[in-house]
Formats: C-alpha cells, structure tokens, sequence
C-alpha cells in the first residue's frame, strides 16, 4: 500500500501511501505503525505519511506471492 518514500537533509520522510478502500477503519493505526515503523531507521527524524487515491488500489498491485499467498488466482 505504500507508494512512495522520501527523505530530506533534514530527516524528513514522506511517505505516500493507499488505503484498499476510502473511510477504511484502520487510517490512523497504519498512520501510526507505517510513521513508528520509519522512526526506526537512524536517519529518520519525523515521518509525513499522505495518503492517496491515484492510482487507485487494486489486488494486481500485489506480488504474486502474496495474491497466492491470499488465494487470489489472478
């Protein structure tokens, strides 16, 4: 679900990322667990995460590990 990630000089990181659906339950926990998650590396001193809705999300952005992992049999 994540798009994109970028540091600044200064530690910034933005990550773009998706949801798989708008008004998903879970916005503020990924929120929280993808910007906790980032903070881990050194060099990362605050996280900006954005989300975003183009592209939209869809199973074939997935690994075909992970659609088999899940039984999808695209």
């Amino acid at each position: 679900l994540i798009y994109s990630l970028d540091l600044d000089e200064d530690g910034i990181c933005l990550v773009k990322m998706t949801l798989t659906t708008m008004g998903c339950p879970l916005t503020d926990v990924l929120a929280r667990d993808v910007s906790a998650a980032a903070k881990l590396v050194p060099e990362v001193k605050n996280v900006d995460v954005q989300f975003v809705w183009e592209p939209a999300w869809t199973p074939s952005r997935m690994s075909r590990a992970a659609r088999l992992a899940l039984g999808i049999h695209e």
